[in-house]
C-alpha cells in the first residue's frame, strides 16, 4: 500500500491503489486538502461527511509512517501536502438485464491516489521534480553533445568527398595534352613485356 523514496531532499511518497470510487469522487475530497499541513489534513478528513475522506485518511497516515519510520522525521504532521495526484484505476464491466431482451451496461470504477509530504510547496516540489527529470535538457547534456558530435562528422565527410571530385576532373584534363606518339610507344612496350611473361 506503501513505498518510500528518499531524494536529496526529504520527500516522503505513499501510494493507494484499487480504491472502489471514482476518481472524481475522490477528488472532490482531495482537493480540500490542497495546501495543507499533513496534521491539518487529518483533522480535517476526520469531520468529512465523504466516504473517501476515510481512504485518503489512511493514504496520508502511511506517508506521515513513512517520515517517521524510514526518513527519520520527528514531526510528520508538520510536512506539507507537496504533491497530491488523483488518477483512474481499472473499470469493472457488468450489466444488468432491461426490458425487451435489453442490457444496459454498468461501469464500476475505481481509482489510484498518491501523496507526498516534503517541506516544500506544491509549486517548489513541481520545480524539484522538474530539476532532477530526464526530460529536462539540463540533465541530458551527453545526448545533445553526441547530437552535436555527428552532424561534425557528418560535415567532415562531405569536405572529403567534395575534394575528391574536384582532383578527379583536373587528371582527366592533363590527359589529352600527351603526345598520340609516347601513348602508342607505351602501349607497344606493355604488349612486349606481357608477351615475355606468357613465353616464359
Amino acid at each position: 500500500m506503501a513505498t518510500k523514496e528518499k531524494t536529496e531532499k526529504t520527500i516522503a511518497i505513499a501510494h493507494l491503489a484499487f480504491t472502489r470510487q471514482s476518481a472524481r469522487k475522490v477528488r472532490r475530497t482531495a482537493n480540500l486538502l490542497r495546501n495543507l499541513t499533513a496534521g491539518e489534513a487529518m483533522t480535517q478528513l476526520e469531520f468529512m461527511p465523504y466516504e473517501a475522506a476515510g481512504a485518503l485518511k489512511k493514504l496520508i497516515g502511511s506517508a506521515m509512517a513513512n517520515a517517521n519510520h524510514n526518513l527519520e522525521v520527528e514531526n510528520p504532521q508538520e510536512l506539507k501536502i507537496s504533491q497530491l495526484l488523483i488518477d483512474e484505476g481499472m473499470t469493472y464491466k457488468r450489466w444488468r438485464a432491461m426490458s425487451k431482451g435489453r442490457a444496459y451496461s454498468i461501469m464500476k470504477r475505481s481509482c489510484k491516489a498518491s501523496v507526498a509530504l516534503s517541506d516544500m510547496t506544491p509549486a517548489e516540489f513541481a520545480k524539484n521534480v522538474w530539476d532532477i527529470s530526464p526530460r529536462n535538457k539540463k540533465n541530458s547534456k551527453s545526448k545533445d553533445e553526441k547530437k552535436t558530435e555527428k552532424p561534425e562528422a557528418k560535415k567532415a565527410e562531405t569536405k572529403k568527398t567534395v575534394t575528391k571530385a574536384k582532383a578527379a576532373p583536373k587528371k582527366a584534363k592533363a590527359e589529352p595534352k600527351k603526345d598520340v606518339a609516347t601513348k602508342a610507344k607505351t602501349t607497344k612496350a606493355k604488349k612486349e613485356d606481357s608477351n615475355e611473361e606468357t613465353k616464359s
